[in-house]
C-alpha cells in the first residue's frame, strides 16, 4: 500500500510520505525476459535516457545514458523505492521541491505512462509575463499556469542550461531566488499522479536542521528520512530550505541522508553524503544535525597497472529491522572533475545499512584504453578509510573484448551490471567508448558476485543498439574472449551458457499453452540486443503463428509471446522479423526467422528449466544456425576468396533430430535473386561456406540467407539484409 501525504505548492518545502512493502523482485508466470519483447526508453527532462528491465534470474535493473560527458549534469543520482527507479542529474537536484518536481524524475512511472517523443509538462509562472524555458515547447499559456513539452533532442538543451544555472547559483552562493529562467516557479510532468492519502496512525514532528560545508545553513538540500524499525511507518523525501526541514512523523529510530553540492565555473563538482543513524524519536527529541562537515571519508583506488578514474558508483543500501522496506541511493560520478565526500557510519544498532563502491579506471595511453579494471567492494556501513585497492591481475576474471563498429570512430559505450549476493536492483551507467577497439577488462567483485557485460554501438541514434553479454560467475584468474556486434545479427531463441541455472524455457509447450521468443543476437549467440520502438506508432516488428498451416497469432512489435493452443500434436510454424531502422546502422539492418517444427518430437524440460506456463513443459526442436563470417572489424569482408563458417543445429535441450541439409546463400542488397554457396561439410553439423568478392562488388552491401532443415519436417530459414559489406 502507498500512502502519500498531502503535497504543498513546489515553491515551499515537501516532504512526500510512503508506506510500501519492498521484497525481492520475481519473474511473474508469463512474462517473457526483458530482451524478448519490445521495449521502452524513457527519456526524461534533463535529457538523461534511462532503460528499466529484469534480469533472466528476475532482478530489476536500470540502464542510464548520460545526456552530458562533463560537469554536473554528467554526475547522476539513482534513487530505488517502493518499486520505483529514480534517475536525476546532480544539475537538478538543488532545485528539487522548490522549482522542479522530483516525478520528473521517475523514470519507472514516465515508461508506464509511454509519452513517447515528448515529455509532456505543467509549468507554473509568474501571472502577466511569458514564461520561456531553454528546450521547451509551450503548447498554452495562461493565468499563471502553461503547459509544454521537450523532445529527446530538446531535453538535452533544457538540461545543458540547467546545469549552466547550477554552476552560476553555485558560485554565488545560491541565493535565494522567487523564480526560474526568469518567471518560471515550477516544472511537473503534465501525467496522472496517486491520490493523495493522510496517514491514520499518531504522528509527531521532527525538525531537521542542515549545515553546509562552508558551516552556514544548507541553503538547498535534498534528502531522505526512513523509519529503520518498519520502514512502512514511515519513508520520505525531504526537501530543506535555507538549513531547516520539518516532518510529522510516527515515533521510532530514523535514519536519514542528504547530499550536498558545490559546482564551480570549470565544471567540476563536490558531492557530499551526509547520513545520519539510529537517531530517536521520542516525540521530545532534539533536532536531528546534518552537517556536511562530517563528511570526510574520502573515496579513491588504486589498480595493479596504470589507470586512471573512469567511473565511482556508490550505492548505498538501508533495510528496515523487520525487513519490509528498503532503499537504494546511488550515484554514478565521471572523472576527471568530480570530488567525493561521505559521513563515516558505523554499523546501525536498528536495521542495516550496506555500502557498494565501484571502481573504474581505464588505461590512458590510448582511446579507449588497451585495458580496464573494473572492481567492487562492499561494506557494512561507512568506513572512515574509503581507499580501495584492486587486487594483483592473477585474482581477477579477465575478458578479452573486441568491439566492432560499422564505421570508424563510433561514439559507442560500455557498461556492466554487478550482482552482488543477495541483491535485489543492478544498474549500469554507460560511458562513452571509441569503437573498434580491442580492450581487456579485468573484473573484481565479491564472492558469489554475477556479472553480465552492456555495450551500445550508437550513443546518438533513437535505438542505440544495447547489446547485453552473457551472465557469469567472478572467477580469479578465469580468462575469456567476447566479440561485440558482428554481423549477421539474427533472431533466435535465446541460448544460455552451460554453468547457467534457472533458466526460462523460451521455446516450450504445456498441453493447452506455447511460450515461444525470440531475440535479437549480434554474431555471439549468447548475446542479447534490446530493442526498442521509433518516435512514431510504425511497429518495427511483427510475430506469427502458425499451426497446420492456419494462422494461429499475429501480434506487432513483439518478439514472442505467452499464448494458448489447442491440445494435441501439430506442425508449428513462427515467423519473426525486425527493422533496425532507428540505430542507424548500416548493417543487418532488417533480420527474419522463418521456423517449423512438431510439438509431438518436443522432450521434458530439465530441471535447470523454470516453464512460463505450467509446472512441466516440453523443449520444441527448434533448429538453430549460427554463420561466422570472419568479417573485419569494420563488417567488412575483403576482395578475393573468403571463408563463411556454418554450425546448426536445435536449441539446447531440444531432441537432437538428425540434420538433412544445410544451404547459406547470398544475393546483392536490394536485389532478388539468391545466389548459392558452396557447401563442405568439416564436422558434425559444422560446415564451410565458399564466397569470392569481385571487384564489382567493392562497396555494395550483400543479404545473408541460411536454411537448414531436420529428419522431422523441422526447418529454419534465416535471413539478414545487409549481413556484409564488400571493402578493397
Amino acid at each position: 500500500m502507498q500512502v502519500r501525504l498531502p503535497r504543498a505548492p513546489l515553491a515551499t518545502l515537501v516532504v512526500l510520505t510512503l508506506v510500501a512493502s519492498v521484497g525481492a523482485y520475481a519473474a511473474s508466470a508469463g512474462r517473457l525476459p526483458t530482451t524478448s519483447r519490445v521495449g521502452k526508453i524513457v527519456t526524461l527532462v534533463t535529457g538523461e535516457r534511462v532503460v528499466l528491465g529484469t534480469s533472466d534470474t528476475g532482478v530489476a535493473t536500470t540502464q542510464i545514458i548520460r545526456a552530458a560527458t562533463q560537469g554536473p549534469a554528467a554526475q547522476v543520482k539513482t534513487l530505488t523505492v517502493d518499486g520505483d527507479v529514480y534517475v536525476m542529474p546532480a544539475s537538478a537536484q538543488p532545485y528539487l521541491g522548490r522549482y522542479l518536481d522530483i516525478e520528473l524524475f521517475n523514470a519507472t512511472k514516465l515508461a508506464a505512462a509511454n509519452p513517447g517523443n515528448r515529455i509532456p509538462l505543467r509549468i507554473t509562472f509568474t501571472p502577466g509575463t511569458t514564461p520561456s524555458l531553454p528546450g521547451v515547447t509551450i503548447t498554452s499559456s495562461g493565468a499563471g499556469s502553461a503547459t509544454g513539452y521537450v523532445t529527446r533532442s530538446s531535453a538535452k538543451v533544457f538540461g545543458a542550461a540547467l546545469a549552466d544555472q547550477a554552476i552560476t547559483d553555485s558560485t554565488s552562493g545560491w541565493p535565494a531566488s522567487s523564480s526560474m529562467f526568469g518567471s518560471v516557479t515550477g516544472i511537473a510532468p503534465d501525467i496522472a499522479s496517486s491520490p493523495d492519502v493522510t496517514p491514520q496512525f499518531p504522528q509527531t514532528t521532527m525538525v531537521i536542521k542542515g549545515i553546509s560545508h562552508s558551516g552556514g545553513p544548507m541553503r538547498f538540500g535534498f534528502g531522505v528520512l526512513m523509519n529503520m524499525d518498519d520502514g512502512r511507518k514511515f519513508f520520505g523525501f525531504v526537501f530543506m530550505v535555507n538549513g531547516e526541514a520539518r516532518a510529522s512523523v510516527p515515533l521510532g529510530t530514523y535514519a536519514a541522508i542528504f547530499d550536498d553540492f558545490e559546482f564551480f565555473s570549470d565544471g567540476s563538482a563536490t558531492v557530499r553524503e551526509l547520513v545520519v543513524t539510529d537517531f530517536v524519536v521520542t516525540g521530545s527529541q532534539s533536532a536531528m544535525i546534518v552537517d556536511a562537515r562530517a563528511a570526510t571519508a574520502a573515496p579513491s583506488v588504486t589498480t595493479p597497472k596504470a589507470t586512471v578514474p573512469q567511473e565511482l558508483s556508490t550505492d548505498l543500501t538501508f533495510v528496515d529491522e523487520s525487513h519490509h522496506f528498503s532503499l537504494g541511493w546511488g550515484w554514478s560520478l565521471g572523472f576527471p572533475g568530480v570530488r567525493m565526500r561521505l559521513t563515516p557510519a558505523a554499523r546501525p544498532t536498528v536495521g542495516t545499512l550496506r555500502m557498494n563502491t565501484r571502481w573504474t579506471s581505464v588505461d590512458p595511453s590510448t582511446p579507449g584504453g588497451g585495458y580496464l579494471f573494473d572492481a567492487t567492494f562492499v561494506d557494512q556501513g561507512i568506513a572512515a578509510d574509503q581507499a580501495r585497492h584492486v587486487p594483483a591481475v592473477s585474482q581477477l576474471g579477465a575478458v578479452d573484448n573486441s568491439y566492432t563498429s560499422d564505421r570508424l570512430l563510433s561514439n559507442g559505450a560500455t557498461a556492466r551490471f554487478v550482482f552482488v549476493p543477495h541483491s535485489h536492483f543492478a544498474w549500469a551507467s554507460f560511458w562513452s567508448t571509441p569503437m573498434p577497439l580491442n580492450r581487456t577488462e579485468y573484473v573484481y567483485a565479491p564472492k558469489g558476485s554475477i556479472v553480465q557485460g552492456l555495450a551500445l554501438a550508437d550513443y546518438n541514434a533513437w535505438d542505440p543498439g544495447i547489446m547485453q553479454g552473457q551472465a557469469s560467475k567472478v572467477i580469479a584468474g578465469s580468462s575469456r574472449t567476447e566479440q561485440w556486434f558482428r554481423a549477421p545479427y539474427v533472431l533466435a531463441v535465446s541460448t544460455f551458457p552451460p554453468s547457467a541455472g534457472f533458466l526460462p524455457c523460451l521455446a516450450c509447450t504445456t498441453s493447452r499453452a506455447m511460450t515461444f521468443a525470440f531475440a535479437l543476437s549480434d554474431n555471439d549467440p549468447m548475446h542479447s540486443a534490446w530493442v526498442f520502438r521509433g518516435p512514431g506508432r510504425k511497429p518495427i516488428a511483427s510475430f506469427s503463428v502458425y499451426r497446420n498451416g492456419d494462422l494461429l497469432l499475429h501480434q506487432r512489435d513483439r518478439l514472442g509471446a505467452v499464448f494458448r493452443i489447442p491440445e494435441g500434436d501439430a506442425t508449428y510454424r513462427v515467423v519473426n522479423d525486425l527493422s533496425r531502422v532507428y540505430t542507424g546502422s548500416s548493417l543487418s539492418t532488417f533480420t527474419q526467422t522463418d521456423v517449423t517444427f512438431r510439438s509431438g518430437e518436443g522432450l521434458p524440460a530439465p530441471p535447470s528449466y523454470y516453464c512460463i506456463r505450467g509446472f512441466t513443459c516440453s523443449v520444441m526442436p527448434v533448429l538453430t544456425a549460427h554463420i561466422d563470417l570472419h568479417a573485419t572489424s569494420l563488417g567488412t569482408i575483403p576482395l578475393g576468396r573468403a571463408t563463411f563458417d556454418v554450425a546448426v543445429g536445435h536449441i539446447a535441450a531440444a531432441a537432437e533430430l538428425p540434420i538433412t541439409s544445410a544451404t547459406a546463400e547470398v544475393r546483392r542488397t536490394g536485389t532478388s535473386t539468391w545466389k548459392p554457396l558452396s557447401m563442405t561439410g568439416i564436422g558434425s553439423n559444422q560446415y564451410q561456406a565458399r564466397f569470392k568478392a569481385m571487384a564489382w562488388m567493392d562497396q555494395r552491401g550483400f543479404d545473408v540467407r541460411v536454411s537448414v532443415t531436420d529428419s522431422k519436417g523441422g526447418i529454419l530459414v534465416q535471413t539478414t539484409e545487409r549481413a556484409f559489406v564488400v571493402a578493397a
